[in-house]
């Protein structure tokens, strides 16, 4: 595609940078649900139980109970855990002056304690200044669309694929997640959801687009799959919780069988 003279940098900036944070929330929420506390002292409350309690408590008990219930959660390590890793590789197919997110002033932030790692972190004077030079450079690096069957070779021998610019990979990855959420706890509502999320990620973001005015277009876009990445979270968590509690149920009516029948036997 093709850039006018006279890009304008801050608008630019404004949206990559608006992107970036809120990628950075969804680092910090599955990081939250990652490390969340669990609170084994409230299972989740029967229908007979909710009846004798106020709303405001019953709320109180079934956020304590839904606590912690995605801790440590294989998945979502292993998804975010592939997400930064990807960040840092080398893709085929990135002709513009930027091969790597730091060539732009785009980084992992340094680890604190206390911080949601794996967040990123913009140089501003690093990014201005290659969106000043090379705007379609920038826009490669970030939006290339990626294609496992275009491979390059390095000077080292070393092959390396088009894995896409940098928001792509990090879609790319988050989609495998969420199919093996949904393998894991079942299709429910979240087929449609993928379906849709898939649908949109197989969009060419950058080739059919004739201007860096498209720019607006592709990072709504792109906030909207990060809203549902977060809805998907949303309904993993609830999904877990309703399956506890059909769990708890079926116990608790095991125990009622089991008492019923040590009855009957100590009859005879």
């Amino acid at each position: 595609f093709t850039i006018t003279i006279g890009t304008d940098v801050d608008a630019i900036y404004d949206k990559v940078e608006e992107f970036i944070n809120q990628y950075n929330e969804l680092v910090e929420k599955t990081n939250k649900l990652l490390g969340e506390k669990r609170y084994r002292d409230y299972p989740p409350l029967t229908a007979e139980q909710k009846k004798e309690m106020d709303k405001s408590d019953i709320e109180l008990w079934e956020e304590k109970a839904k606590s912690g219930l995605l801790r440590n959660d294989s998945i979502i390590q292993s998804t975010m855990l592939s997400v930064r890793q990807s960040l840092y590789e080398l893709s085929a197919g990135i002709e513009g002056s930027f091969k790597l997110i730091t060539d732009i002033g785009i980084s992992t932030e340094k680890y604190s304690r206390g911080s949601a790692g794996g967040k990123l972190v913009i140089d501003e004077q690093k990014l201005r200044q290659a969106i000043a030079d090379d705007p379609e450079g920038v826009m490669e690096l970030l939006f290339k669309e990626s294609n496992p069957e275009v491979v390059e070779t390095l000077e080292d021998g070393k092959e390396i694929k088009q894995i896409g610019g940098l928001v792509t990979r990090i879609y790319d990855n988050l989609i495998v997640g969420m199919e093996e959420i949904i393998k894991k706890s079942g299709t429910g509502g979240e087929n449609d959801l993928l379906r849709g999320v898939k649908g949109n990620i197989l969009m060419d973001f950058i080739t059919e687009y004739g201007s860096i005015s498209m720019l607006d277009k592709d990072i709504l876009q792109y906030s909207r799959r990060i809203d549902d990445l977060n809805d998907m979270l949303f309904r993993k968590e609830n999904h877990y919780y309703i399956k506890f509690t059909a769990m708890e149920r079926a116990i608790s009516r095991m125990n009622q069988q089991s008492l019923w029948l040590m009855q009957q036997f100590s009859s005879y």
